[in-house]
């Protein structure tokens, strides 16, 4: 499962411009870290980003998206420089919590790269499309 974000290739497309900086991020501990400020977000919004639908986010929308980035940065900060997440729980053979590792470092450079798509969308007047599978 993977979700890619990136910018709309035009005003209709769900799909991101390959000429336009796109981001895909994997079911791990980056994304886990980060859904519930995605869930935060959706609240706002009303899109979920999540690694099985897709959304949008339009004019004031972004603006949301980058305080959802801004706020991920405070958090990561706080952090370790690598730390494990909680993924998911397996329930056979036997009952266990999943973790994935995280490394600070490479979430900000994730974070980055979110806050390029976005302000790019935002100064070309385009739509953030948050595509799952």
């Amino acid at each position: 499962m993977t979700l890619e974000i990136g910018i709309a290739a035009d005003d209709t497309s769900l799909y991101s411009s390959m000429a336009t900086p796109s981001v895909s991020i994997d079911n791990d501990g980056y994304y886990w870290y980060l859904h519930p400020l995605f869930e935060d977000l959706q609240r706002q919004t009303g899109q979920y980003i999540n690694l099985y639908g897709n959304a949008e986010f339009t004019g004031t929308n972004i603006k949301a998206f980058i305080e959802m980035l801004q706020r991920a940065k405070g958090l990561i900060s706080l952090q370790a420089n690598n730390w494990d997440v909680h993924i998911g729980t397996q329930t056979e053979p036997e009952k266990r919590k999943l973790f994935s590792a995280v490394d600070k470092r490479k979430f900000f450079d994730l974070i980055r790269q979110l806050e390029k798509i976005a302000e790019a969308a935002e100064t070309t007047d385009c739509r953030i499309v948050c595509i799952g599978d």
